[in-house]
């Protein structure tokens, strides 16, 4: 556990850092990893601190930018870009990873690409350094992924950065902690740290502009990243959808995210009108992503597991009532029967039916509704800052 006096020191004594992160993807891709560098590096930035966020280049991105006063450094990938070849980041970031590293006072280095030569890099600079680890899949990679070489090579990465000699390990949820005690890691090296959501942008009374569109419509959603669509299980949704239709046909799915045309082959397999019967919104920006929660009548995420589940806590901070498996960290985000419903049984049967449940009971919709707010309110991006500089601190001057 934190050093309860390295974290007061941190607030009374300011202290300026100078702090690298490495990851393989980064901005302008918005999955959850890289929504995490932004929101915590530009907190970070704005507090004094210099980071530096040493990432993949991705097309039409230059080679050094400042975002968000985040300075953001690019390595190439070796052949034509495709999001798999940001797997040559662990090649192609070693020489600039130690050059410039020289200038960190600590080296965060993110799971799990990111994090194979970590451990060496850290080691050669004599650097402070730590991972982060996002979340174990292990033999969950077999369902979630349609790549077989994916199949077998993750669950080989993820168990050898679990081995490597980190001297500490960040992680978004006690679920992800558990489950690299499973792995062997020692407890005491871990340190849960959940993510915060922005309350200044995410927070009920926008105007539901789907809803506009569709007065008379119930209105399921879904948002993320459709590259990730077997991860998230949205094949599952598809199907769980196609039987609330039977009992509830005014009703829609929409979605939000980028890389939608990657599932368009799912949905028109399964006979579904697009425009009518599923609706895509586009892809949101942050500051635009409330009008589409507000817009919904549920929020549905299918997820066989969720390191944390960003998606969910924000759905919640716009008042918007939550479906999701009991798997992962959900339940941590998510109150069963307060802001939510947590599925026992992983069947698109079971999705379908507690879906329907809150679709037609006006009274607990709204009672989930009014309570999601709430139940959200402890994830505090300045809380999060907070509890990584301490962690920060206290690595440096343990070096």
């Amino acid at each position: 556990m934190m050093n309860i006096l390295t974290y007061l020191k941190l607030i009374l004594f300011y202290v300026v850092m100078r702090i690298m992160i490495c990851s393989d993807s980064g901005y302008p891709y918005k999955g959850g990893g890289e929504t995490y560098v932004v929101n915590l590096g530009s907190r970070l930035a704005q507090r004094g601190h210099h980071v530096n966020w040493l990432v993949s280049k991705m097309p039409n991105t230059k080679s050094f930018e400042n975002y968000n006063g985040i300075e953001i450094h690019r390595v190439p990938i070796i052949g034509r870009y495709i999001f798999p070849g940001r797997h040559t980041y662990t090649l192609t970031s070693l020489l600039p990873a130690l050059k410039l590293g020289k200038k960190a006072d600590v080296i965060q280095f993110n799971a799990f690409i990111a994090a194979i030569n970590g451990w060496a890099i850290g080691k050669l600079l004599n650097k402070p350094y730590l991972i982060m680890v996002y979340e174990i899949f292990q033999d969950l990679w077999k369902t979630i992924s349609s790549n077989p070489i994916e199949k077998i090579l993750y669950p080989l990465i993820e168990s050898y950065i679990t081995k490597m000699p980190y001297p500490k390990i960040l992680t978004i949820s006690n679920y992800v902690k558990k489950s690299l005690e499973k792995m062997g890691v020692d407890p005491k090296l871990i340190e849960v740290i959940y993510l915060g959501f922005d309350s200044s942008i995410f927070h009920p009374g926008y105007e539901p502009v789907l809803k506009k569109k569709f007065p008379d419509k119930f209105i399921i959603g879904w948002a993320g990243r459709f590259g990730l669509s077997h991860s998230k299980n949205l094949i599952m949704l598809l199907d769980a959808f196609k039987l609330i239709k039977k009992e509830i046909p005014n009703i829609i799915l929409a979605f939000d995210g980028p890389d939608f045309d990657n599932f368009l082959p799912e949905i028109n397999k399964r006979k579904l009108n697009l425009d009518s019967e599923i609706i895509y919104n586009g892809i949101s920006t942050k500051e635009n992503l409330p009008y589409f929660y507000s817009s919904l009548d549920v929020f549905a995420l299918p997820s066989l597991s969720e390191g944390f589940g960003l998606s969910a806590v924000e759905a919640q901070a716009c008042g918007v009532p939550v479906v999701c498996f009991n798997k992962g960290a959900l339940p941590e985000v998510i109150s069963n029967g307060i802001s939510g419903i947590l599925v026992d049984d992983t069947s698109p049967e079971a999705l379908a039916e507690n879906l329907i449940n809150i679709l037609t009971n006006r009274n607990l919709r709204e009672n989930l509704a009014k309570n999601a707010p709430e139940n959200v309110a402890k994830f505090d991006w300045k809380i999060t800052v907070d509890k990584h500089l301490a962690v920060y601190e206290e690595l440096i001057n343990s070096w």
